[in-house]
């Protein structure tokens, strides 16, 4: 196998792990609520997140023994395969479209942290200071006993 075909391999490999992240990004969003199960999918993600890393790991290695000393960028403007072009292209987007995915989830989880915390707020707050009568103590609405 020439360099350039594991080269493409690579790529592919890249972008096909690059749309399972995608995907589970777009489920994490239906299963915010869910502890269960967004535990499980970030325990997928940290697998797919290895197999990328190694990918990457790969695809650098080839890039250096396919065109040493160029960037990609200068590379792709002089190179004659374009569907290598267009396949780098690709896994751009891709990449471009799991950011966004992940920034959208980050602030959902965010607003999700920030609703919880409203609510032990209000659950455990204390209660307003007021003028009791010496040795009683004022009634308290709270539902959480917090005496040890």
């Amino acid at each position: 196998m020439q360099v350039i075909d594991a080269f493409r391999q690579v790529i592919g490999q890249e972008i096909a792990i690059i749309e399972q992240l995608i995907q589970s990004g777009q489920t994490k969003r239906t299963v915010i609520a869910d502890p269960e199960q967004l535990s499980s999918i970030i325990d997928q993600e940290r697998t797919l997140l290895a197999s990328l890393e190694q990918a990457e790991r790969e695809r650098s290695q080839l890039f250096d023994v396919l065109a040493p000393g160029q960037s990609l960028s200068a590379w792709l403007e002089t190179t004659a395969e374009t569907d290598l072009v267009d396949q780098i292209h690709n896994l751009r987007g891709k990449y471009q479209q799991l950011q966004q995915i992940n920034e959208l989830n980050q602030q959902l989880i965010q607003e999700s942290l920030n609703l919880v915390q409203y609510s032990l707020n209000l659950l455990v707050a204390d209660p307003p200071m007021t003028y009791a009568k010496p040795k009683s103590q004022a009634t308290s609405k709270s539902i959480i006993d917090r005496k040890v």
